[in-house]
């Protein structure tokens, strides 16, 4: 999955993404255990996480619960629990040298 935003200030341009049966014991593992912090979680009503950063140092985590629906988790159907979240400048530009590469081959 690709999105773009501002990469100013140190947020970081690539992100693993992780899907679980239980997002809110992993956030809460994450961040007992291995000393992340919240940046940001959203809740559902029926109370599943729809999306989670914890941070920690300079490196970020996106991770959601599994069979919630939404975009992620239809794109990671077939694929597995794990992606990859890429930031970039110009999601225009990063689509068109893609496509140019790929005719090249």
């Amino acid at each position: 999955m690709i999105g773009t935003a501002d990469t100013a200030g140190g947020r970081p341009s690539v992100y693993p993404t992780l899907l679980y049966a239980d997002a809110k014991a992993a956030v809460k593992q994450l961040t007992e255990a291995f000393g992340f912090t919240e940046l940001s979680v959203h809740e559902g009503e029926d109370g599943l996480v729809h999306h989670a950063e914890p941070v920690q140092g300079n490196g970020a985590v996106m991770l959601g619960s599994k069979g919630r629906g939404g975009r992620f988790d239809e794109a990671m159907r077939a694929a597995g629990p794990a992606g990859v979240y890429v930031v970039v400048d110009d999601v225009d530009a990063h689509h068109r040298r893609r496509w140019s590469t790929a005719r090249r081959s």
